[in-house]
Formats: C-alpha cells, sequence, structure tokens
C-alpha cells in the first residue's frame, strides 16, 4: 500500500515507439534523399561502385556525359523494393548490394531509351571502371546499376525505378569494405588515357590489348586466388606472348 506508484504506460505506445525507433534511419535517409534531389545528376544510367571512396564529389570523365561522383545516401533493401518496377527480378539480387555503395558512374542521356543503347551504356561505364581498377584500385567492383542515382532512390514514390545486376560473383555475394580512396589525379589519368584505351580494344587494332584489358577487370573475382593469379597470367601473355612463342611463357615463369 505505501509503496510508490508507477506510471502506466500503455504496451501500445511502448510498440510505436520501438517501431518509430527502429523506422528513424530509413526516414532520414528519405529526407536526406529528397535534398539531393535537386543536385542529383540527370543521366539514363547509374552504375554503382563499391569497395572505393573518392577524393573529390564528382568528376566528368567524358564531358557531359560519363561523370564520376560520390555517393552518401546509398538505398537499403527495403528502399529498393519500395520503388523497383517489379517487372524485373533483378532488384531481388541488387538488394544485397545497395547499401555498400560509395560511388557512381553516371553515364548517358535522358533521351536514350532503346535496349542495344543501354547496352552501349553499361559497357562505357564498364570501359571507366576497368580503367580505374587497372590505375590500381582492385577493391572496386560494379554490381549494380539504376535509372535513377544511388543517392536518391528512398525519395522516389513510385515503382518506376530499373535495377540491373552487374558484378555478381561468387566472392562479391558480400561485398568488401572499401580498400582505397581514388584520388584526383587517379581521374585525371583516366581521362587523359580513356579514349585511347577504347581505341586499342578495338578488335581490329589489338586483340591481345582488349584481352588484358578485360582480365585487368575480372581478375580477382573468385574465392580462389590460385584463379586469380591465373587470370593474371593470362594477361600477361596476352600482352607479351605470340603464338607458338614458348621461350617468352618460360621468361615470363
Amino acid at each position: 500500500m505505501g509503496g510508490q506508484v508507477r506510471p502506466a504506460t500503455s504496451g501500445l505506445d511502448e510498440i510505436i515507439q520501438r517501431i518509430e525507433r527502429v523506422l528513424s534511419p530509413f526516414k532520414a535517409a528519405e529526407q536526406r534523399a529528397a535534398e539531393l534531389l535537386a543536385t542529383a545528376p540527370r543521366a539514363r544510367l547509374f552504375v554503382g561502385v563499391c569497395g572505393v571512396t573518392l577524393e573529390a564529389a564528382s568528376f566528368a570523365v567524358v564531358d557531359e556525359f560519363i561523370t564520376l561522383r560520390s555517393v552518401s545516401n546509398p538505398p537499403s533493401a527495403i528502399h529498393i523494393a519500395q520503388v523497383a518496377d517489379l517487372t524485373d527480378a533483378d532488384y531481388l539480387a541488387v538488394s544485397r548490394y545497395s547499401s555498400s555503395v560509395t560511388s557512381e558512374i553516371a553515364v548517358g542521356h535522358l533521351d536514350i531509351e532503346k535496349a542495344h543503347q543501354l547496352d552501349l551504356l553499361l559497357h562505357l561505364a564498364w570501359h571507366t571502371a576497368a580503367m580505374l581498377k587497372l590505375r590500381g584500385h582492385d577493391g572496386l567492383i560494379c554490381p549494380v546499376a539504376s535509372t535513377v542515382s544511388w543517392d536518391v532512390v528512398p525519395a522516389i514514390k513510385d515503382r518506376s525505378v530499373r535495377f540491373y545486376l552487374l558484378d555478381d560473383s561468387p566472392r562479391l555475394i558480400v561485398p568488401t569494405a572499401v580498400r582505397s580512396r581514388i584520388s584526383n589525379v587517379d581521374m585525371e589519368w583516366t581521362k587523359t588515357h580513356w579514349d585511347s584505351a577504347l581505341d586499342l580494344r578495338n578488335v581490329s587494332v589489338s586483340r591481345r590489348f582488349g584481352l588484358a584489358f578485360s582480365i585487368a577487370y575480372y581478375w580477382n573475382h573468385t574465392f580462389d586466388l590460385r584463379i586469380a593469379l591465373s587470370n593474371l597470367w593470362c594477361g600477361l601473355e596476352a600482352l607479351f606472348g605470340e603464338r607458338h612463342d614458348r621461350p617468352v611463357v618460360v621468361n615470363l615463369a
């Protein structure tokens, strides 16, 4: 009888408060995305990049067509599910990577709609990413792409966003932590050599360079380090070996 009377708290109120605490980060991401809508670039495709950060907020690789920019507000799996165009099931796998996106390659113009043109944009974005990996950023991967900036996905209010799954190799099912920082010097180097590397990859110019260039991107997309080293070996032979030239192989060894 003489004990203190504890204030009555509704069990429903406690549940609501707990739900609000859980939802707080998602609401914050949506608010931040709404703020970023005004500054997000207008492009046809946004390839999400994981494993690296950028020294600059953005950098134009190809003026008015390809831009590499930092992502400060990556979407959660819940946001992906909320806005995804359900005619394509890629979003189910994309959600594994979305929160790990640290930057993006914005490529193309909004008036590009045809499927074969979209394939071209993906190829040009991959070329840009491969140039950066060739520069020494081995932790870089591009697992996903979106039709809107990854910064603003949480602000979308309808199911209009298309997501694409790209680098989904066994080693990448759980995204790796950030391993390197892309400097402005790296970006200048990429911009300077972007056109010449694209020309060299032309089959009519150099099949060897094209193979070595591809391997420079994919070499470590594997669980097994021995396979990764074998991939690099193939790249070296593509550059320096000649058909039936055994001495070159021996000297490399």
